[in-house]
């Protein structure tokens, strides 16, 4: 029988202004980089505003406000990676299982609103965690990460928008259908409906083909003051 490690047990905190002191012991799946200007955590009934430094666990919900952003890097298991949350977003890690003897890790996310980037970098060569499951949640659908990169949106009717940028993501709808989408392609989940055939969208800002603009994190990552997200190069919604 394979050894689980579940790490995603409740857990109550105090959150103070400038770590986390008092959840030390608590599982962490990542820390804060970056946050601007403002940018609130909250776990069990406490709520307090995150500096850089400050360990993300799971069950910690992140909320950015207007015209706020925050950068989170991803270090549970061995796979490394990163979070870009853009304004009027709402996330949060719901789940970090750890298989040993299959060497394996799931971490599953709940995205309640808004845009944000998530990427992994490949697995270390003889790392311990070889496999992983990497799974994001939404109102209207379920998303399986089967590569490194992609963008997610989430309006406030549910609606969900993904784009991938490297690699390639299983898009279910919670009204029922499946479909993989490729690197370069994007689909799109109504409430109540399957997902939107996979459509290419235009990293270079072509007008004369459906995709983004020349400079698409203006659109889809408001770029806060003191956040650089100039250099992510990321496709707007105009895809759809």
């Amino acid at each position: 029988m394979a050894l689980l490690t579940r790490l995603g047990a409740p857990f109550f905190v105090v959150l103070g202004l400038a770590a986390v002191a008092a959840a030390e012991e608590a599982p962490r799946v990542g820390e804060v980089v970056q946050v601007a200007p403002k940018v609130e955590g909250r776990l069990g009934e406490r709520t307090a505003e995150l500096k850089p430094q400050e360990p993300v666990y799971v069950d910690m919900e992140i909320e950015t406000h207007r015209r706020a952003g925050a950068r989170l890097s991803l270090s549970a298991g061995s796979r490394k990676g990163g979070l870009v949350l853009g304004s009027r977003t709402i996330l949060q890690c719901t789940r970090y299982v750890v298989d040993l003897a299959l060497g394996r890790e799931e971490m599953s996310w709940l995205a309640r609103l808004g845009q944000f980037r998530m990427f992994f970098d490949p697995p270390v060569e003889g790392a311990p965690l070889r496999e992983g499951e990497y799974l994001i949640e939404t109102p209207t659908a379920r998303i399986r990460l089967l590569g490194t990169d992609l963008v997610v949106q989430v309006d406030k009717d549910g609606t969900t928008t993904v784009w991938v940028i490297e690699g390639e993501v299983e898009v279910t709808g919670k009204a029922g259908a499946e479909l993989r989408v490729p690197a370069g392609s994007g689909t799109r989940v109504r409430p109540g409906r399957a997902p939107e055939p996979p459509r290419r969208f235009d990293r270079a800002g072509n007008p004369s083909e459906p995709g983004p603009p020349a400079h698409p994190e203006e659109t889809i990552f408001p770029d806060p003051p003191r956040l650089d997200l100039v250099s992510l190069d990321l496709p707007g919604n105009q895809c759809f």
